[in-house]
């Protein structure tokens, strides 16, 4: 440490002593210098006193001020944009440095008896300091990195390992014992007799102290019963089985892009002040790149690693954004960041809901779940019946959804694994409908899963398109049925999901014609509000009360 601020106050000390020297009267050395060395965030506290004074042993009070003013302005300036946790690149500080002696030159010119001369000369002298500083602060950047370390060994591996593959990891072990703990919910009013190995449920206690002629059937009956979760088990570790693959096949499946375009990086975010020991490109599925970088701020304070994302763009051609995983500013300690490209879509949503008549809750309940910067996923479930008991069902539905998405696991996935536990874990049967919109925010490619959903709707300028669902509720069959249907989406569509109630509230022999013209007078707002607009529609068509709950889900697609 000592011996790089001992480099910097030499490159210093030699700047401020060219700053000396002058030709013809002026001397434009000591901004460039000055320029140069404060975009490389060096000495910067003593930089513009100590070349003023330098200035003032060779030029006259009238020239002093005419360059100091423009040093004083290039540090208020720059200190503006850097602002908290943010760079100023290079070239701004260059060009508001020239950019300042020109205004100078200017006021100069109204002042002077040759207005002409003076203009055209801080025209010339202007364009010399922006790019004199180029050439100046590559040169100090040279000699400040001269013997120290900026990237050691580039060991892909350890950084690739270091991605947001462990935080998915753990999110699939969170998913599993959440989903554990629906095989082990047992109504209370159904007792049960546990084994002394692993607590495993053996069979209804009330069914084995009963004495009676009808005791074999009805342990013939617990042992099909028995069998039937076995089924649901193997079809859930088949299940297991296929995401694992899924996974291999995402982690290896990839292109090492090559050390040039890595260098290219290198070089740019050194220009930048930030050094890098690790950078690894990869491309994946569809030509989308990934940038692992291990980084750090070599002076000044942090950066944002949006900032940083800024330059790695540049350097890649493409829009990239940091991922959620990773660290949110970069400092004087190296930092692993990554960066993933940037959807070309986005989506704003919005719900209206309204329970049944006398009930205090809904049995429908939803979620919109972002799942990476190029996923948007809506989920809607309506539980069986109505109130609190409904609401239990499909909440708990719509949290595995969640937390099986966000882990990864694809919509169909999803479906397979909460129909069999909704399936094997109680005599009871628990059916409720599960409705899924899965928007790649890359493509604008929508996924429709519908599992005894009603109809959805999707608004394209003044037409509406429908998409009926002829599959049976989750909690049914062991190995579930559902509609599988994928929609192109643009600019400025609509996805509107209802569940039965609305439609039943619609009435008549065809609802969904009634819905879509509904929809199609409902003028382009906010989801929010346009969810709003649809089910004040609907409850005007009729004064009766509301005899199923109610929900509408609207999410809108736009370009970025």
């Amino acid at each position: 440490m000592r011996k790089e601020k001992g480099k910097q106050l030499l490159i210093c000390a030699v700047g401020v002593l060219l700053s000396c020297g002058s030709i013809y009267g002026i001397n434009p050395f000591g901004l460039i210098f000055f320029t140069a060395m404060y975009m490389e965030r060096s000495c910067r506290i003593i930089l513009c006193p100590l070349i003023t004074i330098a200035l003032t042993f060779t030029l006259p009070i009238e020239q002093v001020v005419r360059y100091a003013v423009p040093m004083i302005a290039t540090i208020v300036v720059v200190r503006l944009l850097e602002g908290r946790h943010r760079i100023c690149r290079k070239w701004k500080g260059y060009v508001i440095s020239g950019l300042g002696l020109l205004s100078m030159d200017i006021v100069g010119s109204a002042l002077s008896p040759n207005p002409d001369m003076v203009l055209i000369t801080g025209v010339l002298e202007s364009i010399l300091v922006i790019s004199a500083s180029f050439l100046a602060g590559g040169v100090i950047r040279f000699l400040l990195s001269t013997g120290r370390e900026i990237h050691s060994e580039n060991k892909k591996e350890e950084l690739f390992l270091k991605g947001p593959g462990k935080g998915r990891l753990l999110a699939y072990a969170e998913s599993f014992r959440n989903l554990a703990k629906t095989f082990t919910y047992v109504p209370d009013e159904i007792p049960v007799t546990i084994s002394d190995e692993g607590g495993a449920l053996i069979a209804p206690a009330a069914i084995a102290q009963v004495e009676d002629p009808m005791v074999d059937r009805r342990d013939v009956l617990w042992k099909s019963r028995f069998m039937e979760n076995r089924v649901v088990l193997a079809g859930q570790l088949n299940e297991m089985a296929h995401i694992i693959s899924e996974v291999a096949e995402e982690i290896y499946n990839v292109v090492d892009v090559g050390e040039k375009l890595e260098e290219q990086i290198r070089r740019r975010l050194r220009r930048e002040g930030i050094l890098s020991k690790n950078i690894l490109v990869v491309e994946k599925k569809e030509h989308r790149i990934e940038v692992y970088a291990t980084l750090k701020m070599e002076r000044g304070n942090k950066v944002a690693t949006k900032e940083i994302a800024e330059l790695i763009s540049e350097a890649c051609r493409k829009n990239l954004i940091p991922s959620q995983e990773g660290a949110v500013t970069i400092g004087h300690e190296y930092s692993t960041v990554f960066f993933e490209e940037d959807a070309a879509f986005r989506v704003l949503t919005g719900v209206a809901r309204l329970p049944k008549e006398g009930e205090e809750v809904s049995g429908d309940n939803y979620a919109f779940t972002k799942v990476g910067p190029g996923r948007v996923v809506l989920s809607l479930s309506d539980g069986m019946g109505s109130g609190s008991r409904a609401c239990k069902e499909s909440e708990t539905i719509i949290e595995l959804t969640e937390q099986f998405l966000e882990a990864g696991f694809s919509g169909e996935a999803v479906v397979q694994m909460i129909n069999g536990a909704l399936v094997a874990r109680s005599e009871e049967q628990a059916i409720s409908s599960l409705d899924i919109a899965d928007i790649d925010l890359y493509s604008g490619v929508c996924k429709f899963i519908k599992v005894g959903a009603s109809t959805t709707f999707i608004k394209r300028d003044t037409k509406v398109e429908t998409l009926v669902s002829t599959s049976l509720p989750l909690g049914i069959f062991h190995r579930q049925d559902f509609d599988c249907i994928e929609k192109k989406l643009y600019d400025e569509d609509y996805i509107v999901l209802v569940t039965d109630g609305v439609l039943d509230r619609v009435g008549g022999e065809r609802p969904e014609e009634v819905m879509c013209r509904i929809i199609e007078k409902t003028k382009r707002t906010s989801p929010r509000e346009m969810s709003t607009k649809i089910l004040n529609k609907v409850m005007a068509m009729s004064d009766k009360e509301i005899k199923d709950d109610m929900s509408v889900l609207v999410a809108g697609i736009w370009k970025k």
